[in-house]
């Protein structure tokens, strides 16, 4: 390591004092060891340190570097050697060095090789140069920029030869976004040319043409579509066409390339689609013609058949698969089949039909064959090619008027089993009126038989007093030609076998065949028909009788032509004309606007089925402009599906019944009013009271304890008592009066918090104590140890404790126990939470369960035989449920007369 000559820390010093010699020479044995040059100058740029492999990469011997060389002299070295390719290096090191730039410097040497220099300086204005070789990372650099040069080059041939495709050619990269595509793809999507740039997504490009109306197929599902398309491009699965608006046809392939991106080419093949339809439009043509056709027509190949139209199958009675690949001449009988083969090979120089008979197999009406016949045909032969090897043959069936004459017979049988089957009565007369056939169920209908009532007149059918009528009516038809009934349907009266009259519905006809004129006519039995009617109008009348009954209009919704049904009775209800009303619009006109809004959302949810039935009242404004409240009532009813189509229900005055609720409502407010006045009251007057009463127990109790003096005579001494007990008295009344106001008035809070039940019952027991001993009572107390501790107000809870037993010792002869008790059962499984209870039992007087609830109201009380051996209020108990409850627990009284009355309390514990 050189030695600084300039008397400067060397940039490797540790901030201290003095830097340790074996630190030095360590630094200064790793930056020899390795391949990267550093040279160190100081802040006058004077070298104080370089490592051989600076020297090395400079190309310069190692005592060519001194310490203390200036970095321009160094400068000048490297020129004199003309080791740097750049003629200006000095000139543009130096302006670099000046203007302290940091960045990294590449310099070409003349040997080929390039280094780069990195710059960096120390906080005491040190200067670091490192030198590395990048030649390699050059060479890299040269090669990889000569490939992009070649990769362009082959990208603008394949431009270029993409360009010259008749085809239209597009690739997509990984992401789908267009990176190329050649004119015949821009052409093929007209309008879209400024879309169809490298960048745009695939989904963007089809979106644009199918919103642009350019793909045929899209235009009645377009989202579809386009979805489908999307999943096809994503997972080729071979070649598909598309139609575009313009008639073009193209045969689209596309394929994924392996670097994740698509290409896709598309071929125009319009012409051959069209050219191919047209070929498949004229066969179609022409096989439809054959198979139309009422004859045989067959095309042999080597005298056996290979094709054979329907109407061959139907003459000779086999199925395609029997006659296929079978010899025409096999089906003629053993001694035509000669004939047939003649026929056949002549290849049509006949220029007649030749009449061959052929056996066939005739399909009966069941279905099932019969055995072969003769069916007799007239055949004639066309040569299909000039070899002869195909021939087409065509057979004209002969039996085909033998065969309609049958059908004609069989259609007639046919007609009289549908004329035996029917349910309504055919009838056939003659200009004369004499009955010519009688059908079945026209037996059954007036109880006679065919055989009974031909050739008699048909007024035999008809009631005695309309059968002239009947007859006028054919005369005057025969005369006048002037119809009154025939065509027409009407109901008329009809008498059977029996002589019973019933009412028929009659129709009828006009026939004439062969210069004879018939009549027929069709009858139906209506009498279960006019029953139905009859009941029916009676359900009507019942219901109509109803709904008058109730007061209440009736409505009906047609959902589906969105009209309105409104009865009469809605003008006698509502005021509402039912003409005025014939569409929901005009309804929703009549109600107030800040009913409307409520009535829309009852109709929703009964619409969607959130509600079992519609319910609501709204104001109306009738046809004098007054406003009634009404009650609109409904059922919706649903098709299979759920829709609703129809609704109904009914519609009813409450005008009245909301004037009253009203009424209740502001009597309701008023008692509660009057309710808080007298509560606030009280409360008043409590404290009013309790001043001066204060002052008349305080100065009653010092004349009574003599604090002043002895008080004569004696008897004021008693008298000062009696003035004290009393005020004490009055002041506990106050106290529970302002109590109960502050109850009523929710203003009554507790201060709660933890509190012994033992310490609680013990101090209650003490100051009722006296009053039991001189009732002659007898006190009990049972407190199970360990209770928990309650959380609440110690003075409110000794006020419920008092109450009760002064109430039980009040209220319990002399000889008679109160007993207090007090425990906490364990939580059974349901319970997550114990429970404290307290119960005060006495074995006095009692009372009725139903006198219950009446002790539990203020300033009430039980009349009973010892109700005023005390004088009270009747504010103890309902102040003791009140502060019951404040402290989170129930009160339940169980008593019977002559036997005494427990009350329990439960009061929540609280887990510490």
């Amino acid at each position: 390591m050189r030695k600084n000559s300039s008397g400067k820390k060397p940039f490797w010093r540790l901030p201290r004092s003095t830097a340790s010699h074996e630190f030095q020479t360590i630094v200064s044995a790793a930056l020899s060891s390795v391949s990267e040059g550093v040279a160190v100058f100081d802040s006058d740029d004077h070298l104080i340190y370089s490592n051989p492999s600076y020297a090395s990469l400079l190309s310069l011997p190692d005592h060519a570097l001194p310490v203390g060389l200036p970095f321009t002299s160094l400068l000048s070295l490297l020129a004199e050697r003309g080791a740097f390719a750049d003629p200006f290096f000095v000139e543009h090191r130096l302006d670099h060095h000046q203007k302290r730039h940091n960045q990294p410097l590449d310099h070409a040497l003349k040997n080929g090789r390039w280094l780069r220099e990195r710059i960096s300086r120390t906080l005491e204005g040190q200067t670091v140069l490192t030198l590395s070789d990048i030649s390699t990372v050059k060479q890299q650099a040269q090669t990889l920029e000569q490939s992009e040069q070649e990769a362009r080059a082959m990208r603008a041939r394949l431009r270029q030869a993409i360009g010259s495709m008749n085809e239209a050619f597009v690739l997509f990269d990984a992401d789908d976004r267009l990176v190329l595509c050649n004119t015949r793809f821009v052409e093929g999507l007209p309008g879209l040319g400024s879309l169809l740039v490298p960048g745009t997504s695939f989904e963007e490009i089809v979106r644009a043409a199918v919103d642009s109306g350019l793909i045929a197929s899209a235009r009645s599902h377009p989202e579809p579509w386009i979805q489908q398309r999307l999943l096809d491009h994503r997972a080729p699965r071979g070649p598909r066409e598309i139609e575009y608006a313009d008639g073009r046809t193209v045969l689209l392939r596309e394929a994924r390339t392996p670097d994740g991106g698509a290409v896709a080419i598309e071929s125009d093949i319009t012409l051959r689609r069209r050219a191919e339809k047209a070929l498949a439009d004229s066969e179609q043509r022409h096989r439809r013609l054959v198979e139309l056709m009422p004859d045989l027509v067959c095309v042999l190949k080597d005298g056996l058949i290979g094709y054979i139209n329907p109407a061959g199958l139907r003459i000779l009675g086999h199925g395609e698969d029997t006659l296929i690949g079978c010899a025409l001449a096999d089906l003629a009988p053993p001694d035509q089949q000669a004939t047939v083969r003649a026929v056949l090979q002549d290849r049509g120089k006949f220029e007649r039909w030749h009449r061959v008979p052929l056996m066939c197999l005739p399909e009966q009406a069941t279905g099932q064959t019969v055995g072969p016949v003769m069916a007799p045909l007239e055949l004639a032969v066309l040569p299909l090619c000039d070899d002869g090897s195909e021939l087409m043959v065509v057979g004209r069936d002969l039996s085909e008027i033998q065969q309609a004459n049958d059908a004609t017979l069989a259609r007639e049988r046919q007609l009289d089993g549908i004329m035996n089957t029917v349910v309504d009565g055919i009838i056939t007369i003659d200009h004369r009126g004499r009955i010519e056939s009688f059908n079945t169920a026209a037996e059954r209908i007036f109880g006679y038989t065919a055989a009974e009532v031909a050739g008699q007149p048909v007024h035999m059918l008809i009631p005695s007093g309309q059968r002239q009528m009947h007859g006028q009516y054919l005369e005057n038809y025969l005369e006048t030609g002037h119809k009154k009934i025939i065509g027409i349907g009407r109901e008329e009266v009809a008498q059977r076998k029996d002589g019973t009259v019933f009412p028929i519905e009659l129709a009828v006809s006009e026939l004439r065949i062969g210069g004879r004129i018939l009549f027929t006519g069709v009858v139906r039995d209506i009498t279960e028909r006019k029953e139905a009617e009859a009941a029916l109008r009676a359900s009507e009348e019942r219901h109509q009788l109803a709904i008058s009954g109730t007061n209440e209009a009736i409505w009906d919704w047609d959902v589906r032509s969105d009209c309105v049904y409104f009865s009469p009775h809605t003008w006698d209800v509502l005021g509402v004309h039912p003409q005025t009303v014939q569409k929901p619009s005009q309804w929703l006109a009549l109600i107030c606007r800040e009913d409307l809004p409520a009535f829309r959302e009852a109709l929703r949810r009964h619409l969607k089925g959130l509600t079992p039935f519609f319910s609501c009242s709204y104001r109306i404004t009738d046809a004098d402009g007054a406003l009634r409240w009404v009650q609109h009532r409904g059922l919706a009813v649903r098709d299979a599906r759920g829709h609703v189509y129809r609704m109904a229900g009914s519609l009813g005055d409450i005008t009245a019944r909301r004037k009253a609720e009203d009424d209740l409502i502001v009597a309701k407010e008023q008692a509660e009013w009057a309710n808080r006045a007298k509560t606030e009251f009280l409360a008043n007057m409590s404290h009013e009271l309790r001043t001066p009463l204060n002052a008349i127990i305080g100065f009653s109790e010092v004349i009574y304890s003599e604090l002043f003096g002895v008080v004569t005579p004696s008897s004021y001494k008693e008298y000062a008592y009696n003035i004290l007990e009393s005020g004490r008295h009055l002041l506990d009344v106050i106290n529970d009066i302002l109590d109960v106001s502050r109850v009523e008035a929710g203003e009554m809070t507790l201060h709660p918090e933890r509190v012994a039940f033992a310490d609680i019952a013990d101090s209650a027991l003490r100051l009722v104590s006296v009053r039991a001993s001189d009732a002659g009572i007898q006190m009990r107390s049972t407190i199970e140890p360990d209770l928990p501790d309650m959380w609440g107000e110690p003075r409110r809870l000794k006020q419920i404790l008092i109450n009760l037993l002064g109430n039980a010792i009040k209220f319990t002869p002399s000889g008679g126990s109160v007993a207090l008790r007090a425990f906490c059962p364990p939580a059974t499984g349901l319970e997550q939470a114990r429970t404290l209870i307290i119960e005060v039992q006495d074995s006095g007087i009692g009372m009725r369960a139903e006198d219950i609830p009446r002790a539990l109201m203020p300033f009430q009380q039980i009349d009973s035989r010892l109700a005023r051996r005390y004088e009270g209020t009747g504010l103890g108990l309902p102040l003791t449920v009140a502060f019951v409850r404040l402290h989170g627990g129930d009160l339940q009284i169980t008593s019977a007369l002559e036997q005494g009355t427990t009350v329990r309390l439960s009061f929540p514990v609280r887990v510490w």
